[in-house]
């Protein structure tokens, strides 16, 4: 918790210079659509069952970082997909992780480039049970005029998890592979 305050504090205080230097604090919120590839496959032991899902759905982008100068900014970042699973729940997919942001010019108008890694993880919001895994993700992305982002990324993430299924008593394995591509308008306050 006081990992949080501070670094809403630090934010906050970057944020009331208020004006179009990207240099020091800046933390950003975006939203758009997204298009996700599952492949999964299944290994009981007795039997090795594979398939793949389309997914379609909000996305969402959360940022939080510091640009040492007005083109490059390290940041904290969390980028997710909500969507409906083929049995009714909804289920996001995530990640989350460290990232960088290289921009072309050093004032708006200008074409960026992300990179991240991290941790990823799918939810299943009606049982808050979640599995861990890990990802990537790499974006291009414009700034029209300052703040204001328009960005495709694609984002990789990968499952894996081993137990005792409850219901048949076999043994599992599961490995759980997604692809994204997602297309986010973003607001950078800096």
């Amino acid at each position: 918790m006081r990992a949080l305050v501070l670094c809403l504090t630090l934010c906050l205080a970057g944020l009331a210079q208020a004006d179009d230097d990207r240099r020091g604090f800046m933390g950003g919120l975006g939203g758009g659509w997204y298009n996700n590839t599952l492949a999964a496959s299944v290994d009981t032991g007795y039997a090795l069952v594979s398939g793949q899902d389309q997914l379609n759905g909000l996305a969402t982008a959360v940022r939080l970082g510091y640009a040492p100068s007005s083109r490059f900014l390290l940041q904290y970042l969390r980028y997710a997909t909500w969507s409906s699973g083929a049995y009714g729940g909804t289920y996001i997919i995530g990640l989350t992780g460290l990232g960088a942001t290289l921009y072309l010019r050093p004032t708006a108008p200008s074409f960026y480039l992300t990179a991240a890694v991290g941790l990823a993880d799918v939810t299943d919001v009606g049982t808050a049970q979640a599995s861990p895994g890990r990802g990537w993700l790499i974006a291009v992305g414009f700034e029209e005029k300052p703040h204001l982002h328009f960005e495709g990324a694609l984002m990789a993430t990968r499952f894996s998890e081993s137990g005792y299924d409850p219901y048949t008593g076999l043994y599992m394995d599961v490995q759980m592979y997604g692809l994204a591509t997602l297309f986010t308008v973003q607001y950078l306050w800096y």
